[in-house]
Formats: structure tokens, C-alpha cells, sequence
């Protein structure tokens, strides 16, 4: 019995723990030959990779969302800025936005899951910021 409260504990905590050695640390698109800036956003638990993204006015992006394989935990991507409104489950499959900033600033993306009694996939650190 002490057994199996420790495996289903491990299997709880385990997916709260995350490594990230970009975490914070701004990734700078740049335009592709095609004109547009290219950015691959990956998803896991409890953190999207990169997370802090900087990007150009006026200038077209293409968004691609994936997530990391998991069979137990899902998650979604919502990023709401001018001219952008995106909200979708995220899967390892890519999924692709494309959009032009129109406005400077800092636009929140984020995880809005939340399951049960346990605190929101955002609140445990799945966000991240376009600028």
C-alpha cells in the first residue's frame, strides 16, 4: 500500500517539475527569407519554451504551437493582442497562426487549464510574453 501512495504522489509531483535553461531569456525573431519571422513555440508541463519572445512591428509573423508529448496532462495556448486572438489546445501536432503585430507592447500568452482543486496551469508558471 505505501507503495502505490508513493508511485501515485510521484506521478502527481512529477509533472510540476520543469527545466528550462532559456527561461527569461528573450529570443529575438528575425525575418525569414519569405518576409515573415518564424517562431516554434513548445509546450510541456507547466512552461512554454520560449517564453519570452521579441518581435517586430508591422512585420508578418508565423506562429507555430506544439506541445511535448504527454499522455496524462493537456494544455492549450490563448494569446489575446491587437489583432491577434488565439485559443487552442495544443497537441504534438503544430498547429499554425499567422498574424502581423500591429502595436508595440507586452501581450501575455498563457495556459488557462486548471484541474480540480489545484491551482491554474498559469498561476504554476505556463506563460509567457510577446513583444
Amino acid at each position: 500500500m505505501k507503495k502505490l501512495i508513493f508511485l501515485l504522489a510521484a506521478i502527481l509531483l512529477l509533472p510540476s517539475i520543469s527545466f528550462s535553461a532559456d527561461e527569461g531569456k528573450p529570443y529575438v525573431a528575425s525575418a525569414a527569407p519569405d518576409g515573415k519571422e518564424h517562431i516554434t513555440i513548445t509546450g510541456g508541463s507547466y512552461f512554454f519554451r520560449p517564453d519570452n519572445i521579441v518581435v517586430r512591428v508591422n512585420v508578418p509573423v508565423e506562429l507555430k504551437v506544439v506541445a511535448e508529448p504527454s499522455w496524462l496532462i493537456t494544455h492549450d495556448f490563448v494569446l489575446k493582442a491587437p489583432g491577434v486572438d488565439i485559443k487552442t489546445s495544443i497537441s504534438t501536432v503544430p498547429k499554425v497562426f499567422e498574424f502581423t503585430p500591429t502595436r508595440t507592447g507586452d501581450y501575455k500568452f498563457y495556459c488557462d487549464k486548471r484541474f480540480l482543486f489545484f491551482e491554474s496551469h498559469r498561476a504554476r508558471g505556463m506563460e509567457g510574453t510577446l513583444r
